[in-house]
């Protein structure tokens, strides 16, 4: 599944155009302008002695890509992979990463509400906020703190850590 780009073009006016996902029983979302495509889960490189956020690495349009558990994130049980899971292919500045999720749920502005909770960065975990829609609560992730998570490292490090193990 190919996620169109909304009606609104994503500009620095429009940074609140997120993608929604369910990982487990949670909503959890994404900026749009990180994600690149949503694909179905396919086999992946286990890596052993990384952190037990990355469930491996996708070799994907060339690319060797580290694959993030969004249920791992939560401090759930990592995730089987099969086809009815997702990953969500993301980019920021220049590299990228695949999250893999339990299945997309919608694409949302969440700009519009006024139901935001900001909780900063630099507290060690990617979340950066909490919006609430309707009844359901939805986490919202800041793509550049996922490199940041301890014990992953920096993700284009990743690749050549794979290269060498490989090797």
């Amino acid at each position: 599944m190919v996620i169109q780009q909304p009606e609104v073009p994503m500009t620095q006016e429009t940074p609140n155009i997120h993608l929604v996902f369910r990982s487990r029983e949670r909503l959890l979302s994404v900026s749009l302008r990180h994600v690149v495509e949503v694909v179905p889960a396919f086999s992946l490189l286990h890596t052993p002695g990384l952190s037990p956020v990355l469930a491996g690495m996708i070799a994907f349009r060339g690319d060797i890509l580290p694959v993030i558990d969004s249920a791992v994130l939560l401090g759930e049980a990592a995730t089987a992979i099969d086809p009815d899971r997702q990953f969500i292919i993301l980019r920021d500045a220049g590299y990228g990463s695949a999250l893999l999720i339990d299945a997309v749920v919608d694409i949302i502005d969440i700009g519009d509400e006024a139901s935001i909770r900001s909780f900063g960065t630099g507290s060690g975990h990617p979340f950066v906020g909490l919006v609430q829609m309707g009844e359901d609560m939805i986490l919202i992730i800041d793509v550049p703190a996922l490199e940041r998570i301890e014990g992953i490292g920096t993700l284009p490090d990743l690749s050549v850590t794979l290269l060498e193990q490989q090797g």
